[in-house]
């Protein structure tokens, strides 16, 4: 996809909104739109919107690109937001399309939201229009080693000065993250920043009827606070906006999140015992007095963070580029209307239609596949490797239409590669352990296929035991055609690990695919979040290799690799 994209919201995003089947489509009648698909594209909307291409469709809404045909001469770009036939029977989520529209209109004009145009309905179908946003999502800027200082600052500020003005309004946006976050080039290195996505956003005292539908909270779980996890009979505030910030501010100057969970009851855990690595252990040049308020803004008790979200832009925002000025006291807050919102669940969004059609295709990942956090890793070197650290890289040979091309080169294996691309892979433990290497494979029909890696016939002779110090070398392994992420679990213990044995001894019967049903489960279960002491990662990019750390005896780290077409 290119990268000057407008990102809009996904209308999939609480799972307590029924999923309808498309496959059956009513004829058209004097009232009704046609059936066929993409019947919008070369439509003029209310005289003047005319369609030119859909991009980005879920159940219940589809979102286009058109133009102004009003003004021929100037052609300006907009978006077109459409509810769906399948949604207008569905209560919460009608009540959630108004509700955008109110949000937005609450914000109008404001620089950091994305701007509402228009409003309206076609073929009884209701839609809103809304800026085009020329930039790339904030998710595209986050790198293996962490983002410039400067430029952290500056999206942290105008990100919290646009939710500030929100939260003024009374209206709480509930799914801050990267890819909400679009970023706008207004050259001389300045830049924009356009909070974009309202469409689960919660607005107090509107003017619109209360949905009598069962609303659960929705959003992307590992941007959202404790309360907002654990929030059965709580409230939310803007401090929780300020912890999902605080969230994402830790990702750009790490390049991973504060917690490595791969499910909402193995991050709840996590966020009770607190930030294990400390920001600046994996960015030694963070200032002292910025990763105090960075904390701060993560605490898990929401009275221990910012109330102002401003406050938290501005107070961080200062203390990363003046490295040696203290956080200022909280300034008084003035008496408002709470922003008080009843949590009667959680959800999660899916990572499929409108939510993610805007992302770069170094963030796709294919159905199936497990959610992690990033294998990106920061950009310093970290202390001297523990006994169980481990050290790994990839031998790489580009391919283009089936030919190599230039020499074998060495990578970190946090880098972009290309599909049809060919890769050994190494280890170096620190230490004598047990490796296990498993490559979990999305199926057709949902399932995981796992193929053994480490230990094979071929490598190590079948042994998981290897020595520390001792390079370990296999493949060649080839990426697939398709665009997205390959997905291998690294696992290192100091003492065999009885469930991946038997597993990886009986994958060599089977083409080296484990295949009983009860050795599935039982390494399905073992893969599991570990909870605490999650490992950390740092990729060398000058030395061309990626090292894993962890005070834990066993642990297991979900290695991503992703390819695209080059």
């Amino acid at each position: 996809m290119p990268d000057h994209q407008t990102p809009q919201p996904d209308l999939n995003n609480s799972a307590d909104v029924p999923r309808q089947s498309t496959a059956d489509t009513q004829p058209m009648s004097a009232t009704s739109p046609p059936a066929q698909a993409d019947w919008l594209i070369g439509q003029t909307v209310a005289g003047r919107y005319i369609i030119e291409e859909k991009i980005g469709e879920g159940s219940f809404g589809a979102v286009y690109r058109a133009r102004d045909g009003q003004n021929n001469m100037f052609a300006r770009r907009m978006v077109l937001k459409f509810l769906k036939e399948q949604g207008l029977d569905n209560e919460w989520v009608v009540g959630k399309f108004k509700h955008e529209v109110e949000a937005l209109a609450r914000l109008a004009n404001h620089p950091g939201v994305v701007g509402l145009l228009d409003a309206g309905e076609f073929h009884q179908l209701p839609y809103i229009v809304l800026e085009y946003v020329d930039g790339v999502p904030l998710r595209k800027r986050i790198r293996p080693g962490g983002m410039e200082l400067e430029e952290v600052a500056e999206i942290v500020r105008q990100t919290a000065s646009a939710l500030a003005e929100a939260h003024r309004r009374e209206v709480l946006h509930r799914d801050l993250k990267p890819e909400n976050i679009m970023l706008r080039s207004l050259g001389s290195g300045e830049t924009n920043v356009a909070v974009i996505d309202f469409g689960v956003a919660k607005v107090q005292n509107s003017d619109l009827p209360m949905s009598s539908a069962t609303g659960l909270i929705a959003g992307t779980y590992p941007y959202m606070s404790p309360e907002q996890l654990n929030g059965l009979n709580k409230t939310l505030t803007p401090a929780a906006e300020v912890y999902s910030l605080g969230v994402i501010a830790y990702e750009m100057l790490t390049g991973v999140r504060p917690f490595n969970a791969r499910d909402i009851a193995s991050l709840r855990r996590l966020q009770e015992g607190g930030i294990k690595a400390k920001p600046k252990d994996l960015r030694p040049d963070l200032p002292a007095f910025a990763q105090e308020v960075l904390l701060r803004a993560l605490a898990f008790d929401p009275a221990g963070r910012f109330q102002n979200i401003k406050t938290f832009g501005d107070e961080f925002a200062r203390t990363l580029l003046k490295p040696d000025a203290p956080p200022n006291p909280d300034p008084p807050v003035k008496k408002r209307p709470s922003l008080l919102m009843p949590v009667l669940g959680f959800t999660l969004i899916a990572a499929t239609g409108l939510g993610v059609w805007w992302l770069s295709s170094n963030n796709k990942q294919p159905a199936g596949t497990p959610l992690s956090t990033s294998a990106a890793a920061p950009r310093a070197a970290a202390p001297a490797p523990a006994p169980e650290a481990l050290t790994y890289s990839m031998t790489v040979q580009k391919v283009f239409d089936g030919r190599p091309m230039g020499g074998q080169e060495e990578y970190s294996g946090a880098e972009m590669f290309g599909n049809g691309w060919k890769f050994k892979f190494n280890v170096t433990p620190a230490a004598d352990g047990h490796l296990y290497l498993l490559n979990a494979a999305p199926q057709p029909d949902g399932s995981t296929e796992w193929n053994v890696l480490f230990p094979t016939p071929k490598n190590n002779s079948g042994q998981s035991k290897i020595g520390g110090g001792q390079k370990q070398t296999f493949g060649w392994y080839v990426f697939d055609d398709k665009p997205g992420q390959e997905t291998l679990w690294v696992v290192w213990s100091r003492q065999p690990v009885p469930e991946l044995e038997t597993a990886v001894q009986s994958a060599t019967q089977t083409a080296l695919v484990i295949k009983e049903p009860r050795q599935v489960a039982a390494v399905a279960e073992f893969l599991r979040p570990w909870g605490d002491g999650a490992p950390a990662v740092t990729a060398d990019e000058q030395q061309k290799r990626t090292v894993i750390r962890s005070g834990q005896a066993t642990w297991a780290y979900l290695l991503k690799l992703r390819h695209d077409k080059y």
